[in-house]
């Protein structure tokens, strides 16, 4: 309750379901260690990680959207050093990859925040 404006707001905690979490990091590991000889593996992984946060990044998710973030950075960093015996990329030239592709970070974009005048509390 905000008690200065005597108004009562009401929010919905919501947190990724840690089965479907755990479901979509092995689909991107399967795919990313699959077809990691392709040219476009960066840009469709940020694709995957875009549409992902349009649908979980929602407030009271951000510890597990960025976890989320943080695993595929790290299967991806995996499966492009797998590409030949040499190593591809070291960790700091990894990060500037993933700035020149614009890699989305770690940001809530729906806050589900509802007031009391929305719906009638009776």
């Amino acid at each position: 309750m905000n008690r200065k404006r005597n108004e009562i707001f009401w929010r919905m905690k919501r947190q990724t379901d840690p089965k479907r979490y755990r479901k979509k990091l092995a689909e991107i590991k399967y795919y990313l260690m699959k077809y990691r000889h392709r040219k476009d593996l960066i840009p469709y992984t940020i694709a995957i990680v875009k549409g992902y946060m349009n649908y979980f990044a929602v407030n009271d998710n951000k510890r597990r959207i960025s976890m989320f973030l943080k695993e595929v950075k790290r299967i991806l960093f995996k499966a492009l050093n797998r590409r030949s015996q040499k190593k591809s990329f070291n960790w700091e030239r990894y990060s500037e990859v993933l700035k020149f592709y614009d890699f989305p970070e770690v940001s809530i974009l729906v806050n589900l925040f509802f007031d009391s005048k929305s719906y009638s509390m009776k």
